[in-house]
Parts: C-alpha cells; structure tokens; sequence
C-alpha cells in the first residue's frame, strides 16, 4: 500500500447557523474509537480516530458552540444500506435519523448525562421516543485532560431502518482529494453549531495549540523555530487548501510550498504530490541533482528537495505521482483547482477527453517516466516500482485492431433543434461564463437568504466558476437545473458529482445530454419533462418554486439566478424582462455576471449598504422596460437630483461609487435595474466572505 493511499481527506458544508464535516473512518472504528475535542472557546477543534493523524484540526473561521455540538458514526455495513445521497442529505441529528450520536461538551455535562444512560430506554421505541437514548460516548470539549468522558458502551443505541454499505468518497472540491472509488468506511458527520449565523469561507484557517493537539514534527523538515513551525499545525485536508489559495489566488508560492511540503509529509495526499511534481519539482528541474548536506536558498530546486528528504524522498514523491498517473487520477488533480476562491476569476473549462485509449496511453508514458526517475535517484525502491512494458514491446500492439481500447460513448452535442415558438436561454448562457452571478449570489445570501421566508433556491441555468458555486449550493435550500444547466453542473463536479445532486431537473429537456439524465435518474433526481413552448426552462423552474411554496407553506424562497445575464442578446433580454415581472410576485429575485450583480428596485427610495472591497468602481442605474424615471441618489461619484432618465435621454451608466461613503440613497419613480462592478483585485485579497463584508440593507 503506498502512503497516498492511507490520507484521509474530510468534506464539509454550511448553513447560516450550522457546519457540518464529513469524514470516512474504517469499518472497523467504534464510538469508543472516535477523538473529536473543542476547544472551551469553540474556536479550535481537532477529529479523528484514536492513534491515528487528525483528519481534521486547527483553528475554525468562527467560534462554535461546543455544548449543542455533535458527532454521528454511520452504522456498521449489515445494519444500513443508505444511498450516498441519502446519507450527505441531513445536516441536523434527531431521534428521527436514527444514528449513534453524541454531544460535545463540557466534562460535567459529559459525565452527568453518561450516567443518564445507565437508566436509559432498552427498547428501539423508547429510542425514537428520546434523544437521550440515542447518545454515543460524550466528548470533552478539551478544558480536562481527557478527549472522551463518559460510558465506552452506551446503553443503548438506534439502529438505522436501513442497510448501509459506506463507499462515498468525501468531497473532491472541498478535500481536495480524488479518493477511489474501491475506499470505503463509515462515515463520521460532525455537526458544528454556530455561535454566529453567518457563513464561512473555509472550515479551518489557522493552527491549533500545541496544548490541545501537538505538531506532527517530521525530522526532515527544515530546522526553524518553534513558533514558526507551529502556524502550520493543521491536518494535511486543510495545509493543501490553504496552500491552494496561496498558490492560485495569492500568488506567494514560496509560502504555499511551505503548507504542501508539511501535508506531504503528513498524510501524502493526492492533491499535495500533484501540485509538488508541477509546480516545484518537475522532471525537467531535476536533472543531474546531487544531494547536499549545505543549507539551501529557500524558494529553488534544491531547497524543495531537502525540505522533502533528499533524493529518497524526491523518489518517493515521483513514485507516487506515477501511481496517479497509472490510476488516471492525475489529469483531474491537475486540471481543477481546489482553492477556495482560485476558480472566481474565470470558469473551469470543460475538458473533453480525446479517447479512452488516447488518455490511457498519455497516463501510462507519464507514469513510465515517474517510474524511471525514481528508480534513478533511490535504487532500492525498486521492489516497489511497478515495471511497465515498453512500446516496442510484444504485449503492446502498435496496431489498434489488436489491442483492447477503453470503452468510449459518443455523445451527442448539447445543442439540439430548437422548436419555432421556443426563447431558449440556455444556449447562449452555456457559450459564456459569468463570474458576476456567482459573487452576487454570495453577497445577497448575506441579505437574510436563509434567515426570513423559507430559504433560498438556487437555479442553474449557465457557466459558473466550480468556488461560487460551491459557495451558492452549501448556503441555499433548494437547487432547481433549468434543462441545460444540468449538463453545466454535470460537467463542472466531475468525480464528485454525485455529491451535488440538485433536487429538480426542469424544462422541456431539448438541451439535456442523455448521459447526464440518466446519471441524475439513476440518483433519484427528479427530471422533468414540460413540454410547453410558450414558457422558457427558466420559467418553468420559477413555477415549480412556487408549486413547492404551496406546498410547504413555509414562506417565500428568494431566488438566486446562476447564469443568466451573458450569450446571445435576445436571451439576456428575455432574463431582463422576466426578472422585470417577477417583480410584482416576488420580492427578492437576484442575477449575478462575471463582472456585475444586479436586481430590480421597485419605484420609491432605497438605501444600500456597500462595501467597497466588493463594490466598484462603476455602476449603473438603468431604465430597462419603462418609458422614463425620475431619479435622485446620494452616495454615488455623479448624483442626481429628480433627473429623467431613458432610453431616448438620459442613462446613468459608468458612474462610480464614492470610496468615502458606505451608503447609496436611491429614489425612482418607476422600476429601474440597479447594477454594480464585482472588484476581483480587492475580493481575492480578502479573507473575509462577502456575506460577512457586504450586508446592503433596502428601505423600500
């Protein structure tokens, strides 16, 4: 088994009050095996599985309340058989899951209700009647010595109505990490409360107290301080995220390697080895390289390599790295980005594969020279390099006939007929990305989405960068594909898309790829099909909003448009007019561009808190869909004062706002489309999430 097999990688998702991490533990682990501890703050915590490295620790993005905190292990494979989807789907723990949970907690609550379960319920009914018969071993928030107080061997416990055969790999975008598909485990779900109802842009952004949880020190690490060493005591899920964010987003790639080398070292994951062979150690660099025992510059080539071991551990990393190769994994460790913001300047492009021979034969030769260079420079890994045939070899035909090709599926173009009374969105909207929806999504999540009316539904509709969307799945309810949109989000999850299951695919299904709609039926998703021409796919995904509004009862959803604003112009004009309508039913319906995010404001006044690392320069005020307006502004660089505005007149495009004022005043006889500039060079500098930064508020 070679080490980057061993790295166990977590997942995790949000809501405004919630945090819930995902991690796989071996079918083996029991409660008693299970090792969280919280920090009393709330603001440090450390998980895993006893004697083992920490799969996750260090510091979170904010406090949580260790108190209502809890964990849940899957039960045992002959006990349930959820689907993955079904067992990623609960973000809250009640009798009504019917899993082995426990509190985190203080001592004293730990201890108090441990004894609880002495006298505690010995029958399945009297469970589903008590949560307090459902408690696993209780957890020490880490004010005492020990991790875990209470029973090692509660009561009694729920067994799931369900057979579970655990193989869901943890998220590919969030961990970082293509686990393979033959690696399976019981899945841990840590339930995370908030202390503030806000979201997060990472889980973990900091180091842990050596007090609660010691550095993994590796002697081969170059020699620094103490304090310098301790910023990266984390676990290797969280050193290669944010190593990611220094790398793509900050550009400091000295620094990033400081965070990949350390992960390395730690757990090898796939992510960190892959970033280490083409960004700091290719073949190419090298060549003839001797081993010394002088201290070297930091940031060149002999550096990295002492930092990994020498010329063993060089092997070892080419080793692995050809492992990937030979497993196929490596293009998509490559090709996507995993930081948390890197993808929000452009879209991922979708890759399409010229073959499964071609890539097969691409991977096998990449392996083969990964494979001959650690042979080079560490002899006696020899035993554990496989040995590859050589083209010229007689197991290896030149002649396709003769030789077995990777099955292949020709697929049909997402582009079909389009019927004579049908506007069509979605064919333009998958032609170019927009970038502006996926910031504004997030800014207006920050408006109270989640926080008044029944939530916030998601419906995609066109390009997306794979961090806004992210961004926009882990903090909305609901999640609607408008036909197409389906083959957008798709294309864009690869591996792991089997953990982004929208709830609903709409429309009259003339975009839709085959393979994808058999995949999201094969999940459960339901697909669909209104075949009425008078409506777009757009419209028919608004309707079923409201059809479960009815439903639910629960309120209004605001609605997040992803993807609707950019192609062909007699498309972004449909979007423009029906946003314009939707006015008058809905209250809180939003749009979002590569550069702009945008929404209607009704005629009377407005007020707009801003802030200006999101916002600017430019904005714009526009008369979309009415005759004229009159309008009045404060806080912008060129104000207006009761100034008609129209087509025919007046337009207030190209205005600024003014860095020193924090508020834009508004006042609009009629309907107006307000829009204002996403600024990228400031966002990407920025730790902070722009729910947390932005916060308009309206007065209307």
């Amino acid at each position: 088994m070679h080490a980057h097999d061993t790295h166990s990688s977590y997942s995790w998702h949000q809501s405004h009050d919630q945090a819930t991490v995902l991690f796989l533990v071996p079918y083996g682990t029991s409660e008693a095996d299970i090792e969280i501890e919280i920090e009393p703050t709330g603001n440090y915590i450390v998980a895993g599985v006893k004697g083992g490295h920490p799969t996750l620790k260090g510091r979170l993005y904010s406090p949580v309340d260790h108190t209502s905190s809890m964990w849940q292990l899957e039960p045992p494979p002959s006990r349930s058989r959820l689907s993955a989807r079904e067992r990623t789907s609960s973000t809250t723990s009640t009798a009504s899951t019917q899993s082995s949970y426990a509190y985190i907690s203080d001592l004293e609550i730990s201890s108090s209700f441990a004894a609880s379960l002495e006298s505690g319920p010995v029958s399945d009914s009297e469970d589903m009647l008590s949560p307090v018969g459902l408690a696993s071993p209780n957890l020490s928030s880490g004010d005492e010595g020990s991790r875990r107080v209470g029973s090692s061997h509660p009561v009694s416990r729920e067994r799931s109505p369900r057979e579970a055969q655990l193989s869901l790999p943890s998220s590919y975008y969030s961990s970082l990490e293509s686990l393979h598909s033959n690696r399976t485990g019981r899945l841990l779900t840590l339930h995370l409360e908030k202390k503030q109802s806000i979201i997060w842009p990472s889980l973990i952004v900091g180091p842990a107290p050596n007090s609660l949880s010691p550095l993994i020190a590796n002697s081969i690490v170059f020699k620094a301080s103490d304090e310098l060493e301790h910023k990266y005591n984390m676990d290797a899920t969280s050193l290669v995220l944010i190593a990611l964010e220094l790398l793509d987003i900050r550009q400091d790639k000295e620094e990033a390697f400081e965070y990949l080398m350390r992960a390395w070292h730690q757990g090898h994951p796939p992510s960190a080895t892959m970033k280490l062979v083409s960004q700091y150690l290719p073949l190419h660099a090298t060549v003839g390289l001797a081993d010394s025992e002088k201290p070297a510059e930091r940031g060149t080539t002999q550096y990295f390599v002492q930092c990994l071991g020498g010329l063993s551990g060089l092997a070892q990393l080419y080793l692995e790295a050809g492992m990937l190769h030979l497993e196929g994994a490596a293009s998509g460790l490559l090709t996507s980005s995993a930081s948390s913001l890197s993808s929000l300047r452009v879209a991922q492009p979708v890759a399409f594969d010229e073959g499964g021979t071609d890539t097969w034969r691409r991977d096998r030769a990449a392996a083969a020279k990964y494979f001959e260079r650690a042979r080079t420079l560490h002899p006696s890994l020899h035993l554990e390099i496989p040995t590859l045939p050589s083209a010229e070899s007689p197991s290896i035909s030149r002649t396709p006939s003769e030789q077995l090709e990777m099955p292949s599926i020709e697929l049909q173009s997402a582009e079909s007929t389009r019927r004579r009374r049908k506007l069509k969105e979605e064919t333009a909207l998958f032609d170019n990305h927009d970038s502006r929806l996926d910031n504004l999504d997030n800014t207006w999540i920050s408006l109270g989405f989640g926080l008044v009316g029944a939530g916030t539904a998601l419906l995609v509709v066109g390009p997306f960068s794979q961090a806004l969307f992210l961004r926009l799945w882990n903090t909305s309810q609901w999640h609607c594909c408008a036909d197409g949109g389906a083959n957008r989000l798709f294309d864009a999850m690869g591996a792991r898309r089997n953990l982004y299951l929208p709830d609903l695919v709409k429309g009259d299904l003339d975009s839709i790829r085959e393979d994808v709609k058999e995949f999201y039926l094969s999940q459960g998703v339901p697909v669909v099909h209104d075949p009425d021409q008078d409506s777009t796919d757009l419209m028919k995904c608004v309707d079923a909003i409201r059809e479960k509004e009815v439903q639910e009862q629960g309120g209004e959803y605001d609605i997040i448009l992803l993807g609707g604003l950019s192609g062909r112009l007699d498309q972004t004009i449909h979007t423009l007019s029906y946003l314009f309508k939707l006015r008058k039913t809905r209250k809180r319906v939003f749009a979002v561009s590569d550069e702009n995010v945008g929404w209607i404001l009704n005629s009377g006044e407005h007020t707009i808190q801003v802030d200006h690392n999101i916002l600017g320069p430019t904005c714009g005020l526009l008369p979309v869909g009415i005759q004229s307006t009159v309008l009045s502004t404060t806080g912008l660089r060129w104000n207006l004062a009761d100034q008609e505005s129209s087509f025919d007149g007046m337009v207030s495009t190209s205005n600024h706002l003014v860095p020193e004022e924090n508020q834009v005043w508004i006042r609009t006889s009629n309907p107006i489309w307000w829009t204002a500039e996403l600024r990228f060079d400031l966002l990407l500098e920025c730790r902070i999430w722009l729910p947390i930064m932005l916060m308009p508020s309206f007065v209307l």
